[in-house]
């Protein structure tokens, strides 16, 4: 298994019941009542194990968060998500759940593979999502008594687990993407314009408190009209400029309209103002608080 952290509420209650390990599969079944667990950015540059996991409800209910996925776990339900890449997985109540973890070679050899399977739900209500979710709850009922063709189970696992992904239509899976996509654009957006004044905004830092990684999220704005990091500055200088027009900050200096707004560098900022506005901020901020006095 891999590093993980444990968050214990007053009424926690876990235990590992069972743990197999196949080589290039485990299976463990859990049960407890009210904790979270984190992989965080740090366990996974200490333990940087490539997988993906493959969770299973069996009793009670739980939330998973990895990047643009965010939902809710009843029995039958099975989550996937990556191990090199934070998650979050919260269990309010008592409940039993299924952990399967597929080495990434098992799916495929290129590290892009992996992202498309990962981050979603699979519904363990009907078709090929009940198939694969029964499956494995059988499978670690068994498990103990198994103790040939272990690589062979793994491998079919592994291409059940592809035939339930891909049986959802394709345009239904095309627009879950896209709709993860700007759900995570607008989550870093609103990351963004809450920590505008902090020097350390980097990609690092939002990935791990979006618990996605840093590779995704520059995906996230491949196909948009900024990149990541020409949104951070798109955001700080539109957040100076509504600054520079406010009557109620015409004490403050530029530099500390500047500085409030994340940039370190004054000739910095100056420069990129300009390039932006196609005006110095002394220059804007001349012409914008002149025409609120005339407002008023």
């Amino acid at each position: 298994m891999f590093g993980l952290e444990v968050t214990r509420h007053p009424s926690s209650r876990v235990g590992w019941s069972q743990l197999y390990d196949w080589g290039e599969m485990t299976l463990s079944e859990i049960s407890g009542s009210s904790y979270t667990v984190r992989r965080t950015a740090e366990l996974i540059a200490r333990m940087p194990r490539d997988h993906i996991i493959v969770a299973v409800q069996v009793e009670g209910q739980s939330r998973v968060r990895q990047g643009a996925l965010d939902c809710e776990l009843l029995p039958g339900d099975i989550a996937v998500y990556a191990s090199l890449r934070p998650y979050e997985r919260i269990f309010p109540g008592d409940f039993r759940t299924i952990v399967v973890t597929l080495d990434g070679t098992l799916i495929s050899g290129r590290h892009e593979s992996l992202d498309v399977l990962a981050e979603r739900k699979i519904a363990g209500s009907r078709g090929l999502g009940r198939v694969l979710s029964q499956h494995i709850i059988e499978l670690q009922r068994e498990a103990g008594a198994i103790t040939d063709h272990r690589g062979v189970i793994a491998h079919s696992l592994a291409m059940l687990l592809r035939a339930a992904i891909a049986a959802s239509p394709q345009a239904d899976a095309d627009d879950s993407r896209r709709s993860r996509t700007e759900h995570l654009r607008a989550q870093v957006t609103r990351f963004v314009d809450e920590h505008l004044s902090e020097a350390d905004l980097t990609p690092d830092r939002i990935a791990t408190a979006l618990f996605v990684s840093v590779r995704t999220l520059h995906w996230a704005f491949a196909g948009s009209a900024h990149t990541l990091s020409k949104l951070i500055k798109a955001r700080r200088l539109q957040h100076a400029m509504f600054a520079l027009a406010d009557p109620l900050r015409a004490e403050l200096s530029i530099a500390d309209i500047a500085t409030d707004a994340g940039f370190t560098n004054l000739s910095y900022f100056s420069k990129a103002f300009k390039e932006a506005f196609d005006t110095t901020p002394g220059q804007y901020r001349s012409r914008a608080l002149k025409t609120a006095h005339l407002s008023f």
